[in-house]
């Protein structure tokens, strides 16, 4: 897998919209009341600036070297959600962003979530960073974990935090939940986590989408992705593709050879294969399955 920078991209933020000052008219026809003061109006707030949040995340952060995983890739859509790391089409596979006073950080991949000490690249220094920016100053947090994160568990003990294994109802007596996102949820799990961000707590995760889709034939990753369900109120999903399909478009990905052997029957008189040169399977690939399934 190529070795993706994380460089600081420049934030341009619009100033606040100037703020109109309405006098009330002290000439008014009776009956009119003069209020003797200025009135001002409620006035939106100015937009969410995610310079210091991002710094402070890519701190020391590089690159980030991906090896043999295949990260989902991520659509950053929320008003205070923002992309972190992207790969070479700029096309985030990790982004974060605050949920009311709450704060996640979504990885395209669970992997990533396996150490702080020693991940190739840049990857614990950031997911380290990430902890940090989650804690604000904060220490000894009360630390939940997805069971399978036991090293990752040790090491953040080793730093003065607090464990917990389990699922999202450890939520109400944690600081920091960190968890793949592949665990089905039901309504109370993704009330849950909305209530545990709402009194400021945070979410590290890491997931993909592209295996999950195989694992649940018949079920659409679009639709029934278990991590979007709760992801949503941060305005980040994961979608299906891989890194490495960046051909194909966003949400997609290249069919595979075992699904086009699938899609022969016995009817099939023909297969129609229509690619570019960067395109997977390699139409090599395609014309022996064809010939192995009996179209000529």
């Amino acid at each position: 897998m190529p070795v993706v920078d994380a460089g600081v991209g420049d934030v341009d933020t619009p100033p606040p919209a100037d703020l109109a000052v309405l006098s009330a008219d002290a000439g008014e026809p009776d009956g009119a009341t003069d209020l003797g003061q200025d009135v001002v109006p409620d006035a939106a707030p100015p937009p969410f600036d995610p310079t210091a949040d991002y710094l402070a995340l890519t701190q020391d952060v590089h690159m980030i070297d991906s090896g043999q995983a295949q990260p989902s890739r991520l659509v950053v859509w929320g008003p205070e959600a923002f992309p972190v790391v992207v790969d070479e089409a700029t096309r985030p596979f990790v982004a974060a962003g605050r949920v009311g006073p709450g704060r996640v950080l979504l990885f395209g991949h669970e992997g990533y979530l396996s150490s702080v000490e020693n991940q190739d690249g840049d990857a614990d220094q950031l997911l380290q960073n990430g902890v940090e920016w989650i804690a604000a100053g904060r220490t000894g947090l009360r630390v939940g974990l997805e069971p399978g994160l036991e090293s990752l568990g040790a090491e953040l003990e080793g730093r003065g935090h607090t464990l917990s294994f389990g699922g999202p109802e450890l939520l109400p007596g944690l600081d920091l939940y960190i968890t793949s996102t592949y665990a089905d949820v039901d309504d109370a799990a993704v009330s849950a986590y909305a209530d545990f961000w709402a009194r400021g707590g945070g979410v590290i995760a890491g997931g993909h989408a592209w295996w999950w889709s195989y694992s649940n034939p018949g079920r659409d990753p679009a639709l029934d992705y278990p991590g979007d369900r709760w992801l949503r109120a941060a305005g980040l999903t994961i979608v299906e593709v891989g890194l490495p399909d960046r051909y194909a478009g966003a949400g997609v990905r290249d069919a595979e050879g075992w699904e086009i052997a699938d899609a022969i029957t016995e009817k099939t008189a023909a297969v129609f294969y229509v690619a570019d040169a960067q395109a997977r399977p390699l139409l090599s690939e395609v014309t022996a399955v064809a010939h192995a399934r009996g179209v000529p």
